[in-house]
């Protein structure tokens, strides 16, 4: 995976290295009958950019979204909490938002979420 993808559409590379990448694998759960954890909530996904041309913020809600508030994931591609390159079957993904404005032809502070992705890491 040279750059993650959504749905098969890839990730512009001008962003696929840039920004504050979070990815949170599920908190430890209870263990099953043969003593292995099993994982208690969704794995999450914060990408968080410090700013975004408006070209790179309409490719996240017109390209991806098609203007909806979150689309349902059946394929991603991304790097998980130890960097590695995961297939996800599913997730959902969600219209970000600009903390800080439009300036200066800039989205400033904008953070996507990426949540419940499968499959679980139970490590």
């Amino acid at each position: 995976m040279a750059v993650p993808s959504l749905n098969g559409v890839a990730i512009p590379t001008s962003m696929s290295g840039r920004g504050n990448y979070l990815f949170l694998p599920p908190e430890p759960g209870t263990k099953n009958g043969q003593g292995v954890v099993i994982p208690a909530g969704p794995q999450l996904l914060t990408w968080t950019f410090r700013w975004l041309t408006p070209a790179e913020y309409l490719f996240w809600h017109t390209t991806l979204l098609g203007g909806a508030l979150s689309v349902e994931l059946t394929a991603a591609e991304l790097w998980d909490h130890k960097m590695v390159e995961t297939v996800f079957t599913s997730g959902n993904v969600h219209l970000p938002r600009p903390s800080g404005g439009y300036r200066g032809g800039l989205f400033w502070g904008v953070t996507v979420h990426i949540t419940d992705l499968l499959p679980y890491v139970i490590e």
